[in-house]
């Protein structure tokens, strides 16, 4: 059976051609990911070859904002959830009284705390401390995270730390969502059994597909940044799913291991969210 494929109508995801690569196939859905995290499409005129090679129409660029999009920060180590409850930020200034007040905790105990107020929701175990916000300006996470651990837990110990950007974003229907999962995770090399998935989406496909880099920049060895795509677990048969996680490592700095993580998120974080929309784009 011939490898099935798509392009654009007036934007949208329509019908048949061929995807060369990663950053391509992301494009049959997506067109140009801008530095807000928006989805625009930049019609051309009929039968005028768009970017990529892509066939558009149309008159008017139209913007479509991701369904849900967001950036958190991740640190490995060892934690006492107990302590990160609202009152204990906004005792120590990190939050307002008015979060501090509105905020909805969901937990807080010696295993695990789960909270979120206003722009912020934050989850801890004794293993790992989540930060995340879906709203701008994002740098206040890496601000909250910086102050916490800088200021007022400095010699807690960590071992790694992630700068994630995900997105969710909505195509017209299965059928479109599942033509992206054929372009990143061709079925043909599966032979006979890749066959009997082919003919539709009810027959399978593609779960999760992951991509990584090694070898960053001067980063460490042990850095990567990995680019994630999977269906949307949040908006149904016609969602797709895009996670870049940035991950950094202490590089066997032992009991400096965390202020170094600090300093580099610090440091990094607004150029790895910039970097991450590149790979998105």
């Amino acid at each position: 059976m011939p490898a099935r494929s798509c392009r654009f109508r007036s934007g949208f995801l329509t019908s048949v051609t061929e995807v060369p690569d990663f950053g391509t196939a992301l494009a049959g859905a997506l067109w140009h990911w801008g530095a807000a995290g928006k989805v625009m499409y930049r019609p051309e005129p009929p039968g005028v070859q768009g970017r990529s090679g892509w066939t558009t129409d149309g008159d008017d660029i139209v913007r479509i904002e991701p369904e849900i999009s967001g950036v958190s920060v991740v640190l490995l180590g060892s934690f006492n959830p107990a302590i990160f409850t609202p009152a204990w930020f906004g005792l120590h200034g990190l939050l307002p009284k008015a979060a501090v007040e509105s905020a909805v905790l969901g937990v807080a105990h010696s295993s695990v705390t789960e909270f979120a107020a206003e722009w912020l929701k934050l989850g801890v175990r004794p293993d790992k401390f989540v930060a995340e916000t879906s709203q701008a300006p994002t740098i206040r996470v890496s601000d909250l995270v910086v102050r916490t651990f800088r200021e007022l837990l400095p010699h807690t110990p960590l071992k790694a730390l992630g700068i994630n950007r995900e997105v969710h974003f909505r195509v017209r229907s299965a059928a479109q969502r599942d033509c992206i999962g054929r372009k990143l995770a061709p079925t043909a090399p599966w032979g006979e059994w890749g066959r009997d998935i082919e003919p539709d989406g009810t027959h399978g496909g593609m779960i999760s597909l992951t991509m990584r880099q090694h070898r960053v920049e001067e980063r460490p060895s042990d850095d990567h940044i990995d680019v994630t795509v999977e269906p949307s677990a949040h908006l149904g048969n016609s969602g797709v799913y895009v996670r870049v996680n940035d991950h950094y490592t202490a590089d066997g700095s032992g009991e400096g291991g965390g202020s170094v993580l600090i300093d580099k998120l610090e440091r990094e974080f607004e150029e790895s969210t910039k970097r991450s929309e590149g790979l998105i784009d």
